[in-house]
């Protein structure tokens, strides 16, 4: 394929959602158009409290369930620079948003560098709106390496070497995060190998 056919395949994103985002004077970040509060989260379990945080922000139409989720579950919570931990649903929404972004850019999927910051405003919006949610791993693991510098020890991930044309092991947790939660492993199609799994 040749570098201009490949340059016209690349994506446009359109801004829908942010579209108010764009004024005379530049590009207003979709999180800064949210309004913010802090909150508290105590989630308790048969033997007691299991978590707490106080002081965390999220945006104040979030309910205190969404904020208990977010906090307990896809804050980062070590490595974390000045506060240790993901302290706000705005570090977290930034976090993914970007590195999906620069996951794009670095494999040459948008048209050009506007329509790659759409992309990653696009998601911002959708995710504080509560109109998109990610599957776990991509809150647990997705640009913990940008966003923090946190690689990690090597956990089984594949990647794809474009050079080589192979996949190969990837060389930490983080590059190339574990981003997807359900595996599906063959099994071949015969009755008696079903039946020794079973």
């Amino acid at each position: 394929m040749s570098t201009a056919t490949a340059a016209a395949k690349r994506l446009q994103i359109p801004r829908i959602f942010t579209a108010s985002c764009v004024t005379s004077d530049g590009v207003v970040d979709p999180l800064d158009q949210v309004q913010w509060k802090q909150f508290d989260s105590t989630i308790k379990g048969v033997e007691g409290v299991v978590f707490q945080m106080s002081g965390i922000t999220a945006p104040a139409s979030w309910s205190q369930l969404a904020v208990d989720i977010a906090a307990a579950k896809y804050f980062r919570k070590a490595g974390v620079a000045k506060t240790g931990h993901e302290t706000s649903v705005r570090q977290l929404i930034e976090r993914v948003a970007r590195a999906a972004r620069l996951a794009g850019e670095r494999q040459e999927y948008f048209a050009t560098p506007v329509d790659a910051a759409a992309f990653e405003d696009e998601i911002k919006y959708l995710l504080v709106t509560q109109r998109m949610a990610f599957n776990s791993p991509v809150w647990f693991n997705l640009g913990l390496k940008e966003a923090y510098g946190i690689v990690g020890e090597p956990a089984g991930n594949w990647c794809w070497n474009p050079t080589t044309g192979a996949t190969v092991p990837a060389p930490d947790a983080y590059t190339f995060p574990q981003v997807s939660a359900c595996f599906i492993l063959s099994i071949k199609d015969d009755l008696m190998d079903i039946a020794r799994h079973v």
